[in-house]
């Protein structure tokens, strides 16, 4: 028997041993208790010699504290025999742990602005408005400069006054379209107007006047300028560009309703009214009860040459002709004698009165010149667009 079991037999048999051992392990304690006198650790060998001398000096409860530290160290041993500790932290024990604390974002809020916006200037709707007002009231029968004070400087009241005054006492009526440039850099805006005054007071209607509206020294916007820039005729731009794209509409619908002939054709009361639409039905029928199609599409250079209204004007069309252009059988393709041959490069004057007819520019009228001289568009004999 070893030496290990023979101390550990001589320490456990003790009944007071037994009892003091059970109790602490029952109460589950697992503190090291302390010892009442000095420890004493001793070489393998001799143990039991060893053990049996401090038996003699020491009392029943060193030999309890002894065998409850043994227990102890018997639970704490691992499964292959050898003892083993509980792994131990070390803190540095200068380190003072200090809490974190995390800043919260910073938002800095827009500065609020306190200035007031700089007031507006007169606008282009001021300057067109006050154009066609100080028109108006120089019309009127028996006006004044004192009349127009407030609109315009006393020079331009004159003019306009003096414009529009017939024989007598009478005045012109006028109809205004005003086309007003973006203001200068001091405020100013340029107006232009292709006004019609009637009774005209040259050959046409349509004039073509110009004027300046600025402000006072008073603060009032006013038209301190008006001179007429054409006085053989005009058309305001705007009914100009419609118009003739309606007659340029109208020789495209042409290719549509003659071939073949239809006189049922949608296209035909888009594009042509009045006597225009009444002639070119009856062709229509004519055609189409006999097989015919007129064929060709010219080349068109349109201009106005006269402004009449806002709902009527006169086209010029200088024509380059279309080689192919013939009155044709339409089951068999044949050229018929009733139109004869074009001449290459063949040009026809045309003529075309527009009217403005549920929102849309017609033909109500067309009168031509076949194989003529003439110019294509710009011409002499068109009237500036304003």
């Amino acid at each position: 028997m070893s030496t290990d079991s023979s101390i550990r037999r001589e320490v456990l048999l003790p009944s007071e041993v037994e009892q003091a051992a059970g109790s602490e392990l029952e109460k589950g304690t697992s503190r090291l208790l302390p010892l009442a006198g000095p420890t004493k650790v001793v070489a393998a060998q001799g143990v039991g010699t060893a053990m049996r001398g401090e038996r003699k000096g020491t009392s029943r409860r060193s030999a309890a504290l002894i065998a409850a530290m043994m227990l102890l160290a018997s639970a704490c041993t691992g499964s292959n025999g050898e003892g083993s500790l509980p792994p131990t932290t070390t803190s540095d024990p200068t380190a003072t742990s200090q809490p974190t604390t995390t800043a919260a974002p910073t938002t800095t809020a827009a500065p609020t602005s306190t200035t007031e916006p700089e007031p507006q200037g007169p606008t282009v709707d001021d300057a067109a408005a006050l154009w066609v007002e100080a028109w108006r009231l120089a019309s009127a029968e028996g006006a004044t400069e004192l009349d127009l004070a407030e609109l315009a400087t006393p020079e331009v009241a004159e003019r306009l006054i003096f414009t529009l005054q017939e024989t007598g006492s009478a005045r012109r009526t006028v109809t205004n379209m005003p086309v007003v440039g973006e203001p200068a850099a001091d405020g100013s805006m340029e107006i232009n107007d292709c006004l019609l005054l009637q009774p005209p007071v040259t050959a046409v209607q349509a004039n073509w006047y110009s004027g300046v509206a600025e402000l006072g020294n008073d603060g009032v916007l006013r038209l301190s300028a008006l001179e007429p820039e054409s006085l053989t005729g005009c058309v305001p731009a705007v009914l100009a560009e419609a118009a003739i794209a309606g007659y340029e509409d109208y020789w495209d619908a042409a290719v549509e309703y003659w071939v073949p002939a239809d006189a049922d054709h949608p296209r035909l009361a888009e594009t042509a009214t009045g006597g225009h639409y009444d002639l070119i039905f009856e062709l229509l029928v004519d055609h189409e009860a006999r097989g015919l199609e007129l064929r060709g599409r010219p080349e068109t250079h349109p201009e106005v040459i006269e402004y009449t209204s806002p709902t009527e004007l006169v086209i010029l069309d200088c024509q380059l002709v279309d080689p192919a252009r013939g009155l044709y059988v339409s089951a068999t393709g044949e050229r018929l004698p009733d139109i004869p041959l074009t001449e290459d490069g063949q040009r026809d004057a045309r003529s075309a009165v527009m009217l403005l007819e549920d929102g849309r520019w017609k033909v109500s009228d067309r009168q031509g010149v076949v194989d003529t001289e003439c110019q294509f568009a710009p011409s002499t004999l068109g009237v500036p667009e304003v």
